[in-house]
C-alpha cells in the first residue's frame, strides 16, 4: 500500500506542476503560484516547484521573492544551472549585474550547451560596459541556437555603445559583424 500512496503523491505533484507551467506560459503568473505551492506542500524538497514559484514571482516583478526561491533551490542543489540562470535574470532586473554574471557563469559551467545563459550573461556584461566579453558571449549564444536576428540586434547595440564612447573603429567592426548574416543571405539569393 505505501507504494500506491507514493505513486499518488508523484501524480499529484506532476498534475500541479503541469497546470502551473501552462498557467505561467499563458501569462497567468499570479494564478500559477498556487499549484506550485500545492506541489511543495506534497513534497517540500521539490526543486522544480520552487523554481517555478520563483519564475512566477519574477514574472510579476517581485524579483527579491524570486531570488529567495532560487536561493532555496541552490541551498538544496548547489550549482543548479536553471536556478542560477533565473537568479541571474532577477539580479539583472534589480541592477545587480556583477552578481548576475556570476550566476550565469555557474549556469554555463554546469550546462555549457544552453544558449540562454550565454545570451543573458552577454546582456549583463553589456550593461556594465564589458563590451568585448559581451560580444564573446553573444557569439557563443549564436553558435548554440540564439536566433540570428537577436544576435544582429545585440551587435548593433554594442556598436552604438562603442560609438558613443568614441571607440569608432571597434564600432565599425561590430557593425560589420552585424551585417555578416545579411551579406551571406545576399550571396545565397
Amino acid at each position: 500500500m505505501p507504494s500506491v500512496f507514493r505513486l499518488y503523491k508523484r501524480l499529484l505533484i506532476q498534475i500541479n506542476l503541469g497546470k502551473a507551467s501552462r498557467l505561467l506560459s499563458a501569462g497567468s503568473a499570479s494564478q500559477a503560484i498556487l499549484p506550485y505551492e500545492k506541489a511543495l506542500k506534497i513534497d517540500i524538497n521539490n526543486t522544480d516547484a520552487m523554481i517555478g514559484k520563483g519564475r512566477c514571482h519574477r514574472s510579476l516583478g517581485r524579483h527579491q521573492e524570486a531570488i529567495w526561491c532560487y536561493d532555496w533551490v541552490l541551498a538544496a542543489a548547489p550549482g543548479h544551472p536553471v536556478a542560477n540562470y533565473y537568479k541571474g535574470l532577477s539580479l539583472s532586473k534589480l541592477g545587480r549585474n556583477q552578481e548576475a554574471v556570476a550566476c550565469f557563469d555557474v549556469s554555463i559551467s554546469e550546462d555549457p550547451q544552453e544558449h540562454a545563459p550565454w545570451q543573458a550573461k552577454g546582456m549583463s556584461l553589456l550593461v556594465i560596459d564589458r563590451l568585448q566579453e559581451a560580444v564573446e558571449c553573444f557569439d557563443a549564444a549564436l553558435r548554440l541556437g540564439m536566433a540570428p536576428d537577436q544576435y544582429v540586434q545585440l551587435l548593433e547595440r554594442i556598436g552604438g555603445k562603442l560609438r558613443s564612447l568614441g571607440r569608432h573603429q571597434e564600432a565599425i567592426r561590430c557593425y560589420d559583424r552585424a551585417l555578416e548574416p545579411y551579406i551571406f543571405m545576399e550571396k545565397l539569393g
